[in-house]
């Protein structure tokens, strides 16, 4: 199906565009916000009203240019008056999302704000959680699969809370600062977390953060046999 075409949910009634994600599509990075505001819908481009603005400066302060990255949407239409996504219309657009995930390949996915976030997580087979524990996810680093989803804030609420741009700076600097331990792609500390055998903030901490300070890692270099269980802060994991 041609995509501009798509009548897959009824959202196509009130739309005037659909919307493409936009910029390398091969990019490391990809980036998922919630839907096109009424201007994105009337100018089809990504990013183009307030939220594009905030978008632009954190961008900007971070040194990170748009045409490096990949930008889409989980929902490629309008949501009327803004409203909240239902979850037909996001199942009727996965589809063209999960098209967009498979050719560009991207390393590092960045879902923006909660109904984003959300979708990633059922998708990828990671820990459910509520609205309540969302914002404790945001500039945490989550292994799923062949992917490391991380989730951000939504330039949009910035704009309602500025008093959390500060952070969300670091958090977005991270897209391009990102090393991850040599040894990670075949440590058993990966295999655990994404059988959920292991909480994600390990990873996060050591594997993707500082795995300087990893006692795997040291051992590892030393050429010292140690088993898969040992946890990074050198305390061993309890299998059942």
């Amino acid at each position: 199906m041609n995509i501009t075409e798509c009548k897959l949910c009824e959202l196509h009634k009130s739309r005037t565009h659909v919307l493409l994600g936009e910029g390398d599509p091969h990019a490391d990075i990809m980036l998922i916000a919630q839907a096109p505001g009424e201007l994105e819908d009337r100018e089809n481009q990504m990013f183009i009203g307030p939220s594009g603005q905030m978008l632009d400066r954190l961008f900007a302060d971070c040194g990170i240019k748009r045409e490096n990255i990949y930008i889409t949407n989980l929902l490629k239409c309008q949501l009327p008056q803004n409203r909240r996504p239902k979850q037909r219309e996001i199942a009727a657009c996965a589809i063209y999302l999960e098209a967009e995930i498979r050719l560009v390949q991207p390393r590092i996915v960045s879902p923006l704000g909660y109904f984003a976030t959300k979708y990633s997580f059922e998708t990828r087979g990671l820990k459910p959680f509520t609205k309540e524990d969302y914002p404790a996810l945001i500039g945490k680093a989550f292994p799923a699969k062949r992917q490391i989803i991380y989730p951000l804030s939504h330039p949009t609420s910035l704009i309602h809370h500025p008093e959390y741009y500060p952070a969300n700076v670091a958090y977005y600097k991270r897209l391009l600062h990102w090393e991850e331990c040599k040894w990670y792609r075949v440590c058993p500390i990966k295999r655990f977390t994404e059988n959920l055998s292991l909480e994600t903030h390990w990873v996060d901490q050591y594997c993707l953060g500082d795995w300087q300070s990893c006692e795997r890692f040291r051992q590892e270099e030393a050429g010292i046999n140690h088993p898969d269980t040992l946890l990074p802060d050198g305390s061993y994991l309890k299998l059942n």
